[in-house]
């Protein structure tokens, strides 16, 4: 009877730990989330950070990867118009614009997305 009860109490206190350390890993989980990559969440994103492009639209070709992404834009229109590419970054759950040289250059743009973003105009 001695050695069940033990073994019991040795069980409870293994799922005990193991709840424990499932529900830290969650939560820590849920702070690391990185934006959804998509138009929307892009698009919000051009009007963040440093290189933010109020007046710009998202173009049909983007990538995200590991806390970066990347996005072909419009800016302006008619004759004084130009496509670029915008270079974000996730900080606090949304995307942010960055400068895109100093990223590129440092090659801190996961190779995945890097030439999208790193290597045209």
């Amino acid at each position: 009877m001695k050695n069940i009860r033990g073994s019991l109490i040795l069980l409870a206190t293994v799922l005990f730990a193991a709840a424990a350390f499932a529900a830290s890993a969650g939560a820590s989980t849920s702070m690391s989330k990185n934006p959804p990559c998509t138009k929307a969440a892009l698009s919000a994103g051009l009007k963040r950070g440093p290189a933010a492009q109020k007046n710009a639209k998202i173009l049909p070709t983007w990538g995200c990867a590991s806390g970066w992404a990347y996005s072909e834009i419009a800016v302006g229109s008619g004759k004084n118009g130009f496509d670029a590419v915008a270079v974000f970054k996730a900080k606090n759950g949304v995307w942010a614009t960055v400068n895109r040289a100093t990223p590129c250059r440092k090659h801190l743009v996961p190779k995945k997305i890097y030439r999208g973003a790193c290597t045209t105009s």
